[in-house]
């Protein structure tokens, strides 16, 4: 009975090359488990936006916008951090006694949150997250009615801020999210007064794993 030696080198070599593209696959897999940047969301949102405290009733048809971009970095599976850029867009009208005066103002936020997604970040799933927001003020507009007193907003505002959210897979690289959050700013709304703003959002983007 012979032996093919040849046969068997070759066997072996093969046998090799499949444990090499084995641990190069997983190796591949984990990878991206372990990135920093994880995936960037292109979003846009409408806002409810609500305000309280002495004179609040004065504030009425609250209305605003915002668009931008967020990343999710670090983190683990389900828990990641969020941060990004927003450009705000905030109005209301404001009774003064003799007339309405219409004010828009204009801000650029940096929110960072922590995220948690209930069935792993790569998969469908739902999230939670929760942080804080600072915004700078770029420009503001009032339209005055009669002008008995300056309305202007802060040009710096710190607001905390909780959200729920849902990640749909479109292709492996691509997702579809939409999103409610809530921010309750903590200071003023305006100097000199005792008017805070609550903004309730509905957001609709894009996510791109990176």
């Amino acid at each position: 009975m012979s032996v093919c030696v040849g046969c068997t080198s070759l066997f072996s070599i093969g046998a090799r090359g499949n444990d090499v593209r084995s641990e190069t696959s997983i190796t591949s897999s984990e990878q991206p488990a372990n990135r920093f940047l994880r995936r960037i969301f292109i979003e846009g949102s409408l806002s409810n936006v609500g305000y309280e405290g002495q004179g609040a009733p004065r504030y009425s048809r609250p209305n605003g916008y915002t668009a931008g971009a967020l990343l999710d970095l670090l983190g683990q599976n389900k828990l990641v951090l969020e941060t990004g850029a927003l450009y705000r867009q905030i109005g209301t009208t404001i009774d003064n006694g003799l007339g309405d005066n219409s004010l828009t103002a204009n801000y650029v936020s940096v929110p960072i949150s922590g995220k948690y997604y209930f069935s792993g970040q790569e998969a469908n799933s739902l999230y939670l997250k929760a942080g804080v927001m600072g915004s700078t003020l770029i420009s503001s507009n009032t339209i005055y009615a009669t002008q008995t007193i300056k309305v202007g907003p802060r040009n710096w505002e710190t607001a905390v801020l909780a959200g729920v959210g849902m990640k749909f897979d479109i292709t492996p690289a691509a997702d579809l999210v939409l999103e409610g959050t809530y921010a309750r700013a903590l200071e003023s709304a305006f100097a000199d007064s005792d008017i805070y703003r609550s903004d309730l959002n509905v957001a609709l983007g894009m996510a791109f794993d990176l």
